[in-house]
């Protein structure tokens, strides 16, 4: 897996089948590498951006619903979110946490060709995940797609400061901790890759006005290991 995929059904074969075999430890490595600071980003973000008017919510890649749960607790009387994610493991493990939940759906798919129409969503969430597409460009154009007018999306991903120190976490301690915990570093050795090879938060940000999104603003925390980019569609798409 020490293989750096270009893009393309290559990546995601090679994306499905990492997650499927990490999905059993998924969280807990997640909550062990981030100190538990990953449980405070989501619900960060999502406090930051959260609006009265989102009723019915997408979590695009929703792993294993962690941040489904966060919306589910701020959703108003009637409304509703959906988790998508094309790796069935994950999805079994977010199926089991919100059982018998009215109120929650999940589905397998592709964010990078959704299942739903036109103005679907009054907002659409992805976390985490958009460093693993391979057409970021596409699943922009995707995600804005099923948005209603005045709709938005937020995107929370890990990026790369500048910080010397968390260069070295990236390259030695996140690969190290993922052999000890799962006994193959390869799939932890791939994630510290695609964070050197993602967007800086600057270059995300205009990655989504690229997209056709307005009003688009980004948080960051400790110092821009995790930026939160959200952006509106306009009132008279």
């Amino acid at each position: 897996m020490g293989k750096n995929y270009a893009g393309g059904r290559e990546k995601e074969t090679y994306i499905r089948g990492l997650f499927s075999d990490i999905a059993p430890v998924y969280e807990f490595i997640n909550h062990l590498l981030s100190f538990n600071l990953d449980r405070f980003w989501r619900r960060r973000a999502v406090a930051r951006f959260w609006r009265p008017s989102h009723r019915r919510v997408l979590d695009a890649c929703c792993g294993t619903g962690e941040l489904t749960e966060i919306l589910r607790q701020r959703l108003p009387a009637g409304g509703s979110v959906i988790g998508v994610d094309f790796c069935e493991a994950m999805l079994a493990i977010a199926k089991k946490r919100h059982r018998n939940l009215q109120n929650v759906a999940y589905q397998v798919g592709n964010i990078q060709q959704l299942s739903f129409p036109d103005n679907s969503f009054d907002a659409v969430y992805n976390c985490f995940a958009l460093r693993n597409v391979s057409d970021v460009a596409g699943a922009l154009a995707e995600m804005r797609r099923v948005l209603k007018p005045g709709g938005q999306l937020v995107i929370i991903d890990l990026t790369l400061p500048r910080s010397a120190l968390w260069h070295w976490y990236l390259s030695h301690v996140v690969p190290f901790i993922g052999r000890l915990c799962h006994g193959d570093r390869k799939p932890y050795t791939y994630l510290s890759a695609s964070i050197r090879q993602f967007y800086p938060p600057a270059e995300l940000r205009e990655r989504l006005l690229q997209s056709g999104l307005q009003q688009v603003e980004y948080l960051q925390f400790c110092g821009g290991v995790v930026t939160a980019v959200c952006g509106t569609v306009a009132e008279t798409d």
